[in-house]
């Protein structure tokens, strides 16, 4: 495993083990993130806030590495995000209640690394299938 990776590797060990604090010191200050349902994010803050979201509404939501490639300062990241949902998700037209669903949800991240830390991350996943695992979305969706 190359440095890169293993920068991601220990963010996904704190991000699972609800360190946020170790989570976010493996992160520049003025990271770049994007996520498709809030778009672009800039700052630490921000991308803390959009994590912390998603650990209200699955808190013992985990994210799961299955595969990785590493590129010098790139990582691609296909991996599930897996937990229950048992709190409040905010989503764009307000807060989604607690449905009890189990969630197993694909997606990809990719990361740049710069100076041993985090200056960009992109996750893609499919807004439909979390929806459809939600129970919100007709089985299949996604």
């Amino acid at each position: 495993m190359g440095q890169s990776l293993d920068v991601i590797t220990r963010f996904y060990e704190r991000y699972n083990e609800n360190d946020f604090d170790g989570a976010t010191a493996l992160f520049k200050p003025d990271v770049r993130a994007f996520d498709p349902t809030v778009g672009e994010m800039v700052g630490i803050e921000a991308w803390r806030e959009y994590n912390a979201t998603f650990k209200r509404a699955v808190p013992d939501g985990r994210l799961e590495l299955d595969s990785a490639v590493e590129e010098g300062p790139h990582v691609v990241v296909q991996g599930r995000y897996t937990g229950t949902h048992t709190g409040p998700l905010a989503s764009p037209e307000g807060d989604i209640p607690p449905t009890g669903k189990a969630l197993n949800l694909h997606f990809a991240d990719c990361f740049t690394i710069e100076d041993g830390l985090v200056a960009e991350h992109r996750v893609y996943f499919d807004q439909m299938e979390l929806l459809g695992q939600l129970g919100l979305a007709p089985a299949g969706a996604g």
